[in-house]
């Protein structure tokens, strides 16, 4: 408080005012009536100080009201700060200007803001005496989980009766092949067959042989209902390897060739002969698989059917030599040939995909015989390139299935590439979907650019250019350049927006963009030309000052493109002195030290970094804000929200809120600004970040791709029956991870992305005394802490026999301690009595890159974003926000 000032003619206003706050005097009220008078005045945006004299509270809009009637003092407004009483000028001039000046016993004294405490009212309310009640919940827990729509048919389903059925010795077989007992009579005629020495033999080996007649079937392993999982890399069978050592030395190799090279000889003189009919029965396949397992052992059968292997899958093998192979290369070839000559579509297929393994081929001949639903289907079921197989949903007129292809894939772009010349308006259908996509995954500009080719769809790219234009000022400012390129004739009445951020004293940030978005753009309209003169100097002067890093050939590309003979005669030599970008978390040489912010006034239960320094804050029941780098309020979002999941672009995330043992997930547009309340779910594990429309999610040991843009939340794709219970979920860069508990051991599931075709799986024995956490490296990390009594701390890691001394010297163990994993490293968090103390940990050399103390009373809680950013943040409004690619550090303290 400053000191003592000369009387005031007029201590207080009177009549009606526009007031900015009140004023509850210390002398007057005590605390608790201080409080319940704030509380009564609150309205959203108000903030609140106290001081030893007494209390302010700010309204964030002037309030009109009758000062006679109100709560408090009336605080107004005036040249010198806000005061409890009008100050004419020649009392204006001997006051210095204060935050807050009020009139206690005749004399004026002022206030700063930085000398009082902030309030917190909402800690003042007391809701012990509300019952809380449950509420009943309408909404299904579970999502429809039916993907069938998208597995497609195999080629007995789709060929129909081309194809006879098969024989009971096939059945037979492919219950073998599949690991199932076989029948009581088919056992009798195992006795029956164990008459030689040759079916002794056979019988022996056939307990672990497949057949390579039957290749591929089996391979992908039990059916699900759904979309199904791809196929995962096989791995040749060490007991295959060993049997063929067994077979080698005791001669047995030389019976199974005399076997083998006579089905074969059998088999070649049938295409010799032209018995077609039994030689595509006995045809043995060539190439094209993904991988074999090894030597076959079994003899070569007979084909009961000519039916196609469902997808594209592992064998085993004979050995051919590649004389032979191409032998029956042209064999097949003038099979296919003849077939085809005779219209004979069916077989010419089958020799096409399942003899010479060419299924993209197969795929071609049934679209150039006008069988577009056909090969659709197979491309389905084969697991076919997603634009080749959008493309032949699209022709057979499946436009609906070819859209969530296009969805679940993230493929959009790839199908439009892979249309023909002829397919217009089929491109356009996909465009506007395309476009749909892109903005409910809150990527507006490139929505308006997918569409935007397509004539009659360009009002909808107009409105959503307009919805871009609405938002946060660096997407606005993008979204002006975009509108300089396609609606250049619209520009002029957003003159004065571009004067604005032509002032070097604006922010940077929006400047820059455009920038960006102007050496990218394609064209050279009058309307691009006004918007790089106008900004070219503040630019250059950003530059200048380090606000930029722009490169002279950047600096003059925009130079040229303002084509202004002036300005380019007046515009100085380019000043680009060196910017520092800073060095990567983890390649820094030298270990950096971090600070915690500053106590905030609302807890943060979840934060994510947006982009153009604004962060999205869970703040548990009140709801979710967009905040920016000062802590500001910039956006409320009135949904519970405990987590948060952020998309790739920034511009969709999902509120989560817990509810028992579900959790309540609504959808924020976080351009448009809209909710989506997408109902209780009951989720085990889930991604922290999603692609805007597809989100990974295990629910009751599934794991299921939600649609999180419709209400009902269709599943995309789907897996389960993974063999145990899923103790453990990980979304990595490259890949999801998925440990199963299955009967002493651990089993990973793990699907390389975006694809989500199945890694090889492995098995691991979980380490006793060990803790796990997955990581990028080598899938999952056990570790342990080591404590010695002379006070050091070592993290010791299993798999790789690492142990690292975080620290030294300590009075005493500490009381708790966590590790999270991130991108390409681990925080390690140390809990002692006053103080808890991070390690940020480099995993490739186990070396220490910083370190951050935190306050001890605060629950300290990780994010990493990405392989971009670091976040820590508490329940008393703290925020650390740690780029990673230059160790950057940024404070936030909620406001």
């Amino acid at each position: 408080m400053t000191a003592a000032q000369p009387n005031l003619r007029r201590p207080i206003w009177q009549g009606v005012q526009d007031a900015n706050g009140l004023w509850f005097d210390a002398e007057w009220l005590d605390a608790d009536t201080r409080t319940t008078r704030m509380l009564e005045a609150w309205s959203s945006g108000c903030r609140a100080w106290r001081f030893a004299q007494g209390d302010v509270l700010c309204f964030p809009h002037p309030r009109r009201m009758a000062c006679e009637r109100a709560s408090g003092r009336v605080l107004c407004l005036t040249p010198v700060g806000l005061c409890s009483g009008p100050i004419s000028e020649s009392e204006r001039a001997a006051l210095p200007p204060r935050d807050v000046g009020v009139v206690r016993g005749a004399q004026w004294q002022g206030l700063s803001f930085s000398e009082g405490e902030a309030l917190d009212l909402s800690r003042a309310i007391d809701v012990g005496a509300y019952a809380l009640h449950d509420t009943w919940d309408f909404t299904p827990p579970l999502p429809r989980l039916d993907a069938s729509r998208l597995e497609g048919k195999d080629v007995r389903k789709v060929l129909g009766d081309a194809i006879p059925p098969r024989s009971a010795e096939t059945e037979r077989l492919l219950r073998k092949l599949r690991g199932e007992s076989t029948l009581p009579d088919e056992q009798g005629d195992g006795l029956r067959a164990r008459g030689s020495l040759l079916g002794t033999l056979r019988d022996f080996f056939g307990l672990f042989s497949v057949r390579v007649s039957a290749s591929g079937v089996g391979s992908g392993g039990r059916a699900q209902k759904g979309v199904r999982q791809r196929t995962p890399q096989a791995k040749p069978s060490s007991w295959r390897a060993a049997l063929a050592r067994v077979a080698m030395f005791t001669r047995v190799s030389r019976l199974l060739g005399l076997r083998q090279g006579a089905h074969l000889r059998r088999m070649m003189r049938m295409f010799e002969d032209g018995n077609l009919h039994e030689a595509l029965r006995n045809a043995l396949p060539l190439g094209g698989l993904d991988d074999s397992l090894g030597q076959a052992f079994g003899g070569l059968a007979r084909r009961e059917h000519l039916g196609l292997t469902q997808h594209r899958g592992v064998a085993t093998s004979i050995g051919l030599d590649d004389e032979l192979q191409a032998h029956l290369q042209q064999l097949y070839r003038a099979a296919f040939a003849r077939l085809d000559r005779e219209g004979k579509v069916d077989e010419a297929v089958y020799v096409l995909a399942e003899l010479l393994n060419s299924r993209a081929e197969a795929l071609d001949y049934l679209v150039k015989h006008k069988r577009q639903a056909q090969a659709a289907e197979l491309a389905l079921n084969w697991e076919m390139a997603p634009a080749l197989t959008i493309r032949l949903l699209m022709l057979a007129g499946d436009r609906e299935r070819a859209v969530l292809v296009a969805r679940r894939d993230g493929a959009f772009s790839a199908a439009v590439q892979a249309m023909g010349k002829d397919d217009a308006g089929l491109i356009a259908q996909l465009r506007i979907e395309w476009g749909q996509a892109l903005v409910e995954s809150g990527d507006w500009l490139a929505a308006v650019d997918a569409i935007w080719p397509v004539q009659e769809a360009r009002r909808i790219a107009a409105k959503w250019l307009e919805q871009a234009e609405a938002a946060d000022e660096v997407l606005s400012a993008r979204a002006l350049v975009q509108r300089a390129v396609l609606l250049p004739d619209t520009l002029d009445v957003h003159g004065e927006r571009i004067d604005a951020l032509a002032d070097p004293a604006v922010s940077s940030d929006a400047r820059t963009a455009m920038a960006e978005a102007m050496l990218a753009a394609s064209g050279n309209s009058p309307a691009l030309r006004r918007i790089a003169s106008a900004l070219l100097p503040a630019i250059a002067a950003d530059r200048a000052a380090g606000r930029n890093a722009f490169s002279r050939k950047a600096l003059d590309r925009m130079l040229r493109l303002a084509a202004d003979p002036l300005l380019r005669a007046d515009m100085p030599d380019w000043h680009t002195p060196p910017v520092d970008a800073g060095s990567s978390l983890w390649s820094a040489s030298t270990q950096r030290t971090y600070e915690a912010p500053a106590a905030g006034l609302h807890a943060a239960f979840d934060v994510v970094a947006l982009p153009h320094h604004r962060y999205l804050v869970a703040l548990g029941e009140i709801g979710v804000a967009v905040v920016s780098a000062l802590g500001k309020v910039l956006q409320r979002y009135p949904v519970p929200a405990t987590r948060l999941v952020i998309a790739h672009s920034g511009g969709v995330a999902l509120a989560l809120a817990s509810r028992e043992d579900r959790w309540r997930v609504s959808r924020l547009d976080l351009v448009a600004h809209g909710v989506v309340d997408l109902g209780v779910l009951e989720l085990q594990h889930f991604a922290p970040e999603f692609d805007g429309l597809g989100w990974s999610v295990v629910i009751r040991d599934r794991i299921v791709v939600l649609d999180v843009t419709a209400p009902d939340r269709p599943a995309l794709w789907h897996v389960g029956d993974l063999g145990g219970s899923i103790f453990a979920a990980g979304y990595l860069l490259q890949r999801e991870v998925y440990l199963v508990h299955a009967q002493g051991h651990w089993l990973d599931w793990s699907f390389a992305l975006p694809n989500r075709r199945r890694l090889a799986p492995t098995e691991y024995a979980p380490r006793e005394g060990f803790h796990t956490v997955i990581h990028s490296f080598g899938t999952f990390l056990q570790f342990r802490f080591v404590y010695e009594a002379q006070g050091a701390i070592w993290l010791e890691l299993a798999k790789w026999q690492r142990q690292l001394r975080l620290c030294e010297n300590l009075p005493a163990e500490p009381r708790a301690q966590r590790v999270v994993p991130v991108a390409s490293g681990l925080a390690v968090i140390l809990e002692f009595e006053d103080f808890q103390r991070c390690f940020i940990v480099a995993a490739n050399d186990n070396r220490i890159t910083a370190q951050f103390d935190w306050p001890a009373t605060s629950n300290l809680q990780l994010r990493a974003q990405g392989d971009k950013h670091l976040l820590a943040f508490d329940d008393s409004g703290r925020i650390l926000h740690v780029v990673v690619d230059t160790s950057v550090a940024h404070h936030v303290s909620l406001r």
